[in-house]
C-alpha cells in the first residue's frame, strides 16, 4: 500500500515532512505550514496541507484523519492521504488512530478546536506499552469513549452548514 503522509511515525521530537524536518513544537507557535502546539493542550498539530488530485481521487485515495499517541499526555494530530483503507491493527502498533474525512475536509485547526476536550482526555488516557505475547496488536491503550466523541466530533464538524456566498449581478 503506498501512503503518502504528511508526517510519519517517527519520536515526537522529530518528525520527518514531505517538506523537510521539523524538530521541535514549542508551546506557544509553530513553524508555518508544518506544526504548531497550541497553547496549554497536549497536541502537537500538524497542519501541512493534503492535497489529492482528481486522478488520485478518482482511483481510491483517501484523506484520513490521524492521532498518533505519544503517551506521557501527549498525541500528535495529523492528515494523511492512503491508496487503500488503513489496518486498525496495523495503525495500533504504531499507537495511530484514524478516521475517514470527505473530500472537502480543510479545517484541522477547526475540528481540534471543536473537538478540544474529547482530544485532551485521549491524549491524557493513553498509555505506551511493550508489545507481549498477550497482546501483539496493541502499543497504546486508550480511552475508547474518548475516542469514539473525537469521531462523532469530526463527523459533526464535516456536516456542519458552510456559509453559501451571494453573488451579486
Amino acid at each position: 500500500m503506498c501512503v503518502l503522509e504528511t508526517a510519519r511515525n517517527f519520536p515526537p521530537r522529530r518528525v520527518t515532512t514531505r517538506r523537510g524536518v521539523l524538530l521541535s513544537f514549542t508551546s506557544s507557535a509553530g513553524l508555518p505550514g508544518a506544526g504548531l502546539q497550541t497553547g496549554g493542550m497536549p497536541l502537537q498539530i500538524d497542519d501541512s496541507p493534503v492535497v489529492l488530485t482528481s486522478a488520485q481521487t478518482l482511483t481510491g485515495w483517501r484523506r484520513e484523519f490521524c492521532v498518533e499517541l505519544l503517551g506521557d499526555g501527549q498525541a500528535r494530530v495529523f492528515l494523511r492521504a492512503v491508496e487503500a483503507a488503513s489496518l486498525k491493527a496495523t495503525e495500533l502498533k504504531r499507537g495511530v488512530l484514524f478516521h475517514r474525512v470527505g473530500a472537502g475536509f480543510q479545517d484541522l485547526a477547526g475540528v481540534v478546536a471543536a473537538a478540544r476536550e474529547p482530544l485532551e482526555q485521549l491524549a491524557r488516557s493513553a498509555v505506551r506499552q511493550q508489545p507481549t505475547k498477550d497482546n501483539l496488536f496493541a502499543a497504546v491503550t486508550y480511552d475508547r469513549a474518548a475516542w469514539d466523541r473525537v469521531v462523532d466530533a469530526l463527523d459533526a464538524w464535516q456536516r456542519r452548514p458552510h456559509p453559501v456566498p451571494v453573488r451579486h449581478a
